[in-house]
Order: C-alpha cells, then sequence, then structure tokens
C-alpha cells in the first residue's frame, strides 16, 4: 500500500491547512485531521467541499505529480501508514513562450552539457536569497552575448525541472508563471533546506548552432510555509505630494496590486498611513484641502467602505499614527508630542504618566506598539530642525504601556543617538507574534539608522543614508546591521516593517519572520544607475531570530516584492493580517 499526504494549492491560493490523503492513488479524504476539527476555518472548509467534487482519479494523479498541489507531511509531522514510503520521480515540463520557436526543446538538446563559448550573467534575483513559498511569480534578468537570441530558462529542485524557452537579445528579462513557480517548489524534498537551482543557456538561431552561452547555477532556498497577510504601500507622484495608496493580498499568487486611495489634489497626501492589525481600518493625514476645509486632518478610514468614521473634532493634523494591538487605541504623533486617542471614536484619552519627552526634551514621533501590547516605542530628537516629519539626531526610546488603565512607564533611551558615532535612529518597529514561542512576540526592533555625514546632519525623510538595523527590545544585545539586506551604502533602506506572522525554514523548522522595507538599489536590467532611473522600490528580506540572538547578521539577500509598478516609487509599506475586501461587512 502506498500513502501520499498533499497539500491544497487551488485556484491560485494556498490552502496550508488542508491535505488531501491519496492511498494507492486514490483519493482517501479531503481533510485532514487538523481541518476536521472544530476550529477548521470557513474558507478551509468550503475548498475543501470544492475538492471534493472534483477530485477525481485523473486529478489524484495530477496531485501526485506535483502539478497541483504541494507535497507535504500530515499535519501531526507522521505519516499516518507507518513505512509506507512513495518512489517519487523527476518531473520535466516544459513552455515555449510566444516568438520562440516551436524546435527550442531539440535545439538545446543537441548542445553539450560543458565548456560554453560565452557567460550568462543573472542580475536578479541575487545569489542564496531566501524567499516565501508562495512567492508565486519569479523575475529573471540576466545578461548575455549579443549575438544570442534564443535562451533555456530552468528552473529545477529535487524532483521537478521547469523549462521555459524565449527570444532575447543577450539583455533581458523574463518572469516564471505562478504555477512553473509552484510545480519547482513541490518538487522539494521534504526533510531538508527546500533548494531551487536557476540556470540559463543561449544561443543563436541562425542554424550553424557553433557556439552556446550559459549561466553559473544560481541557488535560492524557499520558505517551508507561505507568507500570510496583505501589505499597503505609498506611491507619491513626480512632483506632487499626493500620490497612492496601493494594496496586495500576499496570499493569492498573482495577485496584482489594486489602487486603494489617493490624495484629491496636489496637496492631499496619504503617504503617512498606519493600518490596523485586523486590516478594517486605516489611520492617516490628508493635506491642505481634506474635506473642502483648507486644513491638515488625521482621520481613520473603515477599509471596506472607504470612507471616513472618525474625524477629531477639533481637528487633529497628525503626521504618524500607530494602532494598539487591540487596535482599539490610537497613537499619534502631532507637533513633537504623542498623544492616545480611543480609535473608534477619536477621543482624547486621559493619560497617566509622562508620554513622550517632557519639555525641553526633545520632539516625538514615528509610534509602534508592541504585539503584547504592554510596550510603546518610538524617535525622540532633540535637534532644532526636527519636527514631526524629520528626525535629526535620533534616538530609539521604549515605554512600558498599560492598556487598562492607559498608563505609562518611564521612557528609557534603547538606542541613544551618540555624538562619537554619529547616526540618527528613527522608524523603530516591533517583531511579530510568535505562535511557536509566545514569550518571544515582539523581542526585536527593527529601525533604521543613518550616519551623519561631513556637510552636516541627515534627517529620516527619504534618507540616501539610511541603513536597517535591529536591536533586542529589552537592550540586552547592542543593535546589529543587516548587512545581507541592505547590501551596501547609500540605497535609501528606509521604512522596515514585519510581515505579521512568522513563517519556518529548513528541517528543523526554524523561525524565520520577513521584513519589508522600501529601496532605491538597483532592480536587475530594469532600474539601474546607468539608465538613471533608480528610484525606491518595496523590497523583502528573511530575518532569522535565533542567528540575531548569537550575534550573526540574521538577514538574507533581499528580494523585490512582485508586480509593483516599476516606474514609480513606492515606500512606507504596512502590513496587516487581512486583505478586507472593499464593500465587504466583518
Amino acid at each position: 500500500m502506498r500513502h501520499k499526504t498533499v497539500r491544497l494549492w487551488h485556484n491560485r491560493r494556498i490552502y496550508p491547512d488542508i491535505m488531501l490523503d491519496f492511498v494507492d492513488n486514490k483519493h482517501r479524504h479531503a481533510l485532514s485531521p487538523a481541518c476536521r476539527a472544530p476550529h477548521a476555518s470557513n474558507a478551509n472548509a468550503l475548498a475543501a467541499r470544492e475538492l471534493r467534487r472534483l477530485c477525481s482519479y485523473s486529478l489524484a494523479l495530477a496531485l501526485l505529480t506535483g502539478t497541483a498541489c504541494s507535497p507535504g507531511d500530515s499535519p501531526s509531522g507522521r505519516d499516518p501508514d507507518a513505512g509506507a514510503t512513495v518512489q517519487r520521480q523527476m518531473v520535466v515540463s516544459e513552455r515555449i513562450a510566444e516568438g520562440a520557436p516551436a524546435n527550442a526543446p531539440a535545439l538545446f538538446a543537441n548542445l553539450p552539457n560543458s565548456n560554453p563559448n560565452a557567460s550568462i550573467a543573472v542580475s536578479y534575483p541575487p545569489a542564496e536569497v531566501i524567499v516565501p513559498a508562495n512567492l508565486g511569480l519569479l523575475d529573471v534578468h540576466f545578461n548575455g552575448p549579443a549575438e544570442h537570441d534564443l535562451y533555456e530558462i530552468v528552473l529545477k529542485s529535487n524532483y521537478a525541472e521547469q523549462r521555459v524557452y524565449v527570444r532575447g537579445q543577450g539583455r533581458d528579462m523574463f518572469t516564471f508563471l505562478p504555477e512553473e513557480w509552484q510545480r519547482a517548489v513541490d518538487g522539494t524534498e521534504a526533510g531538508q533546506v527546500r533548494t531551487l537551482e536557476l540556470r540559463l543557456r543561449g544561443l543563436s538561431q541562425n542554424g550553424a548552432n557553433v557556439s552556446f552561452s550559459q549561466s553559473s547555477a544560481l541557488k535560492l532556498t524557499v520558505s517551508n510555509d507561505p507568507i500570510r497577510g496583505g501589505i499597503y504601500y505609498w506611491s507619491p507622484v513626480a512632483n506632487d505630494t499626493s500620490g497612492t495608496i496601493w494594496r496586495r493580498d500576499m496570499e493569492v499568487l498573482d495577485k496584482e496590486p489594486e489602487a486603494f486611495l489617493s490624495g484629491t489634489n496636489r496637496n492631499d497626501c496619504v503617504g503617512c498611513h498606519s493600518l490596523s492589525n485586523k486590516g478594517d481600518r486605516i489611520a492617516l493625514r490628508y493635506g491642505e484641502n481634506f474635506g473642502g476645509n483648507n486644513t491638515r486632518e488625521g482621520a481613520v478610514y473603515d477599509i471596506a467602505q472607504r470612507t471616513a468614521v472618525v474625524r477629531t473634532t477639533p481637528a487633529r493634523p497628525w503626521n504618524y499614527a500607530a494602532f494598539s494591538a487591540d487596535d482599539e487605541k490610537l497613537l499619534i504623533a502631532e507637533g513633537g508630542v504623542l498623544s492616545l486617542l480611543n480609535s473608534r471614536d477619536g477621543a482624547l484619552l486621559g493619560i497617566q504618566g509622562q508620554l513622550g519627552p517632557a519639555a525641553g526634551e526633545g520632539k516625538a514621533t514615528h509610534p509602534n506598539f508592541s504585539p503584547g501590547n504592554n510596550r510603546i516605542a518610538y524617535a525622540r530628537s532633540t535637534h532644532p530642525s526636527a519636527d514631526d516629519a524629520h528626525v535629526y539626531n535620533g534616538s530609539i526610546i521604549t515605554q512600558s504601556y498599560d492598556a487598562t488603565n492607559n498608563s505609562f512607564g518611564a521612557p528609557q533611551v534603547l538606542v541613544p543617538f551618540d555624538p562619537s558615532n554619529n547616526y540618527n535612529n528613527y522608524n523603530p518597529a516591533h517583531s511579530p507574534v510568535s505562535m511557536q514561542a509566545p514569550e518571544k512576540s515582539g523581542e526585536w526592533i527593527v529601525f533604521n539608522r543613518a550616519k551623519n555625514q561631513p556637510e552636516g546632519p541627515v534627517n529620516s525623510a527619504a534618507q540616501p543614508w539610511a541603513e536597517v538595523w535591529v536591536v533586542k527590545a529589552d537592550g540586552s544585545q547592542p543593535p546589529i546591521k543587516l548587512d545581507a539586506a541592505n547590501l551596501g551604502e547609500k540605497l535609501t533602506n528606509s521604512w522596515p516593517v514585519w510581515a505579521p506572522f512568522e513563517s519556518h525554514y529548513g528541517p528543523n523548522n526554524e523561525t524565520v519572520y520577513w521584513i519589508a522595507f522600501s529601496s532605491a538599489r538597483p532592480f536587475g536590467n530594469r532600474l539601474t544607475a546607468e539608465q538613471n532611473n533608480l528610484h525606491e522600490q518595496i523590497w523583502m528580506t528573511a530575518f532569522f531570530p535565533e542567528r540575531a540572538r548569537q550575534g550573526q547578521d540574521p538577514s538574507g539577500p533581499a528580494f523585490r516584492l512582485p508586480l509593483q509598478n516599476p516606474d514609480t516609487g513606492n515606500r512606507n509599506a504596512q502590513w496587516t493580517q487581512k486583505i478586507v475586501p472593499i464593500g465587504s461587512l466583518l
């Protein structure tokens, strides 16, 4: 008897809690024990019912070959049929892209296996990059000989090889489709680091076939589980401060970003936005002409209805705001002072204890709550030019917080501004809840650090010298620079934020978090210094907390969030636990 369990990937969405069991290639049941339990979600149950209807013998065979579902262990981590094994075979899939000749596979099959005449340089993705299992769309940028106009691009794992044949002119870009990406990920071996190999070959279609080019093998590794939640980010318009907030559901593999909210004129800036954890509300400040009243004003918007449900009276023109972990409070920065509001009606709450800097101690901005709802972090600046949007010579401050009586402990300097190293510190954010180790929730604070220059101190607004750092929230370890993620200097690595859910990596299920940030670094062949078109895009990096505890660089090379508009500058990413559909009722 042969037993195999596969994880559902259906209708472009991954359902990590749904398992399908097959014995001797016959479908046995559609729901895993975890999914049959009372806590199973309605979405998963609906998908399982649909799958029961669709699951025929032919679909079962397709699933077993990895074309529709990803292979995985049972939820308990054991094979229910002890001792049963499945002999997996390599599955090779080919696609001839539009414009490539029908005989492209044969042309490459006739090439020798070694000694190419020229090399192909892969400019994206970066080598050794670590990505989520549901990345979905893999961009590949490459530079080969100008005379080579046909390329074979191969993505290979332990049991799957995806080959695509494309026309090219030496300097080109290509994207694997979601089903091609998923097929390769599905072919990785259980119990190992999930590894993919990317390689390219090129030749000329002149018929001679006497020369060919080849890339070195480039390795990517993949998390054990998909990234979850949704992301919002702001795209300013050239010569205009208004711009648009875009959003994307990260759980749908090829979901295009959706325009959520735009400024109504050039002064209505919606860039300083903050999302509730549940994804049902957004706090932001409009510019000069919000609501026709010719003033600046903060508001809380209902996401589903896309309308303002909280307008403070009198108007509170905050720059930055943060929802508490339970989404019931809103901490705003206004005029260098932090204030606590009821997020449901905008009422100013009475505060016990000092909140933010005392008079004469500087200005506070960039507030953030811990996921345990028991601590806040913010940036403080004593520089005379500092304001809510511009931090100079900043320090990272924390304070304990009691949500019951709205009380705050004394400010603690976590990362001080030190004239000897001359770093400006700002944009703090707590790491998310850890389900694997709840006591580690909010253990780390990611923040920006920018070194002041000889001509004077630098501020926090779109700062070219910005870098991404982390520090233990309790101050027990010194700050750690994320060297692999930062890549280099003067890349505007700004606005770091954590994805809301932990993931896992490798055979031991090592905890990994994801950090998104904006960066004006090169993006393969599309955005380069030579073309003078570098601007900010949203990039992401893996973060391994156990490696950080050992004092190591806990980051990996960064990857660009797929499906962004490469022609716009994208910044100020904000994560939420889910993307709430417009017009939905929660």
